[in-house]
Order: structure tokens, then sequence, then C-alpha cells
């Protein structure tokens, strides 16, 4: 199945867990508008139903995210290439003398982003399990962090 094809099936799955309550929620405000008297306490259930709409919302947005990071982690650890990458981008700016957050920060906004696009698996993975997952769900200071005992090591050879 294609990227395009698994995503509209991804993005249908969230709309039928949503849809009814958006509905729901549609349906009392319609009746709350036409009588003024129930306006008041239609008001509540609306809100509750909005509520309810946009944390689900919330939550699978958390699990792509979650989901698509723990992948990033797993991938860059055990692939080769990217974690000679990674520990050469460490060891020469701490020899050029960045900080730690430096570093964290290069890792997670250019090294690892551009070593992960290369990687064929991780994009197949990110699009496996149903829902779609991409590159912009990745928590990249976090896959990063996971590098930082490098930066450890490297400043205590230093010293």
């Amino acid at each position: 199945m294609s990227d395009k094809k698994s995503e509209e099936k991804s993005e249908e799955k969230n709309d039928e867990k949503i849809a009814p309550v958006v509905a729901g929620a549609a349906r009392v405000g319609v009746a709350a508008a036409k009588n003024p008297a129930v306006r008041g306490a239609v008001g509540g259930a609306v809100q509750g139903m909005m509520k309810k709409a946009f944390d689900t919302a919330w939550v699978m947005m958390l699990k792509d995210t979650a989901t698509a990071t723990r992948s990033a982690e797993l991938w860059a650890h055990n692939t080769e290439s990217i974690n000679f990458t990674v520990i050469n981008a460490i060891q020469s700016s701490v020899n050029m003398g960045e900080s730690r957050e430096e570093i964290k920060t290069m890792l997670a906004t250019k090294v690892l982003p551009a070593a992960m696009m290369e990687i064929e698996g991780f994009h197949e993975e990110l699009g496996g399990y149903g829902e779609v997952d991409s590159m912009s769900d990745v928590d990249w200071a976090e896959v990063a962090d996971g590098f930082m005992d490098y930066y450890d090591d490297a400043t205590e050879n230093m010293a």
C-alpha cells in the first residue's frame, strides 16, 4: 500500500473516532441556539463534547510523537553509520569547545535528521503500523539526549 493510501486510511480512522463526538456537539449546539431557555444548560454539554474531541485528537498526536521518537532512537543507536556520524560530530564539537547544549541542539536540528533521512528502513517503519508517523513527529531533542553519554566521555577524555 502506498504512503498516500496508508495516510488516507489513517486519517479516516481518526475521523471515525472524532466525528461522532463533533456531530453530537453540533446537534446539541443547534438545539440550544433555537431554544434560549436551554442554551445555558446545553452550553456546558457542548463544551464537554468539544473537550472530549480535542482530548482524543491530542492523545493520538502524542502517541504518534512517542512512537516516532522511540523508532528514531532505536534506529539511530543501532545503525552503525548513524552512530559513527553522531559520535564523530560530538567529538569534533567537543574539540572545538562547544557546550553540551550547543552540541545537543546541533544533533537535534542538523546531524540526526539528516542522517536518518537516508535510512530507508526507518521510513518504512514510520508508515508500517497503520498510523502514519513522519519525520516531523520525531522529538529530535529527545533522540539527541540519548547520545549525550558520548559527550560526557569525550569531555572526560580531554581532561
